[in-house]
């Protein structure tokens, strides 16, 4: 009798080793990414789907995996109906600098109707548009008439939950190795037709449609027990081909994951799975910046309005006053963090006294005189040293960012007991 130890086989050639330095080599990996255009200073990542399909999910995930600890940025939906109303950007500070991440209302039969979605992907709808509104147009108010190169976006998600995929019968003859019927002969697409609709509008501008199977837990009990096993289940790979042959996407182009749902700590294989996503939106965003599509729609774009026509931009750090500074930190903790009516305004503080916490990256300082909670302190911190030009501290304050629970290693290192 052989004792060859049998390993199962990975359906998808590029799964990634399950392990923290796996993990840390994303997230320096996104934290240092630079997008291939002058003309582009972060990377615009759309995330759209129907209400419930993960997109709000997939924002504090990502955050979270940066971050190292849990985060929530966006109100999450249930499915019942929509959550995010307005058309949502998330930067991540210096966690990824040049990466934006904008949250979109979920689709029923009433929106993105009449060009919204062009609208949408072609950069004219800005921070905090509100989308729920049945027709949206050049006369919509905030509605952006000539956006340039970075208001565009770059790369585009199609969320599709892993329980969209109701038709049953289908799935099974994918299972169980009959030949699938013709197009023609098939009773009814798997996937809403607003999800054809966003491929094909996104083909149109020479973009990529990315497509993320979420909730994939939920397609298999293995997976569910253990995400390790994601890519060996014949389940969660006969879905991502049903998905692919559905929307007319290549199988590479449809991604799995499990974003943060019920979990109160991060895990390694969580991280990993939504870090992997965007680092793929990433690559094929750095592509498109590179493609004849994009630089013949830059050189035909109409010139950008005269300075008098357009609102003056917020205040920067390039020679601006330290009272500038501090009245963008205090539109950053308002805006941003959304923390209103504290003890203290930040314009209440000295500058020399931010600088100090900045150096000594006091958090705890942060969270005593603003009012904010250890995730915001760092937010805050991070975007005080950004503008003062102030470099990230070292030693144990700076691993922090980078810190791996014991647990998420497969040997966990000795004690120092055992050592003694």
């Amino acid at each position: 009798m052989s004792s060859e130890i049998l390993i199962p086989r990975s359906w998808d050639p590029t799964q990634p080793l399950w392990v923290p330095e796996t993990r840390l080599s994303l997230r320096q990996s996104i934290a240092s990414f630079a997008p291939r255009a002058c003309a582009v200073p972060k990377v615009n990542v759309l995330l759209v789907g129907g209400p419930g399909a993960g997109k709000s999910s997939l924002v504090n995930s990502i955050y979270s995996a940066l971050e190292g600890e849990m985060v929530r940025l966006a109100a999450r939906g249930t499915g019942a109906g929509t959550i995010t109303t307005r058309f949502t950007k998330y930067d991540f500070e210096d966690l990824a600098p040049a990466v934006a991440i904008w949250d979109s209302a979920g689709w029923t039969e009433d929106t993105y109707k009449h060009g919204a979605l062009n609208y949408v992907l072609g950069g004219h709808l800005p921070d905090g548009f509100e989308l729920d509104q049945r027709h949206i147009d050049d006369r919509s108010p905030g509605f952006r008439p000539s956006p340039v190169a970075g208001d565009y976006m770059h790369v585009v998600f199609i969320a599709v939950p892993y329980e969209e995929l109701s038709n049953e019968s289908y799935l099974a003859r994918a299972r169980s190795g009959v030949p699938r019927p013709s197009r023609a002969g098939r009773r009814a697409h798997l996937l809403p037709a607003q999800a054809r609709d966003c491929r094909d509008h996104a083909r149109a501008r020479g973009l990529t449609p990315l497509v993320l199977l979420t909730k994939v837990d939920q397609g298999s009990e293995e997976v569910a027990a253990d995400l390790k096993t994601l890519f060996l289940s014949d389940e969660i790979r006969e879905a991502v081909l049903s998905v692919a042959d559905d929307l007319g996407v290549p199988a590479q182009d449809v991604i799995p994951i499990k974003s943060y749902s019920h979990e109160t700590t991060p895990t390694c294989v969580i991280d990993i799975l939504v870090l992997r996503a965007l680092s793929t939106a990433l690559s094929v965003a750095n592509d498109y910046l590179r493609s004849p599509d994009f630089k013949r729609r830059v050189q035909s774009a109409p010139p950008a309005p005269p300075q008098s026509a357009v609102p003056p931009p917020p205040p920067t750090s390039a020679g601006a006053s330290d009272d500038d500074i501090m009245a963008a930190l205090s539109s950053f903790v308002t805006e941003k963090l959304n923390v209103v009516g504290g003890d203290f305004e930040v314009t209440d503080l000295d500058a020399d006294e931010i600088r100090g916490w900045c150096h000594g990256n006091e958090t705890s300082m942060c969270q005593e005189d603003l009012g904010l909670d250890p995730a915001q302190a760092k937010r805050f911190l991070r975007k005080a040293r950004s503008l003062f030009h102030i470099p990230q501290p070292r030693g144990a304050a700076a691993r922090d960012r980078f810190y791996t629970p014991q647990s998420d290693f497969i040997t966990p290192p000795p004690s120092d007991a055992g050592a003694a």
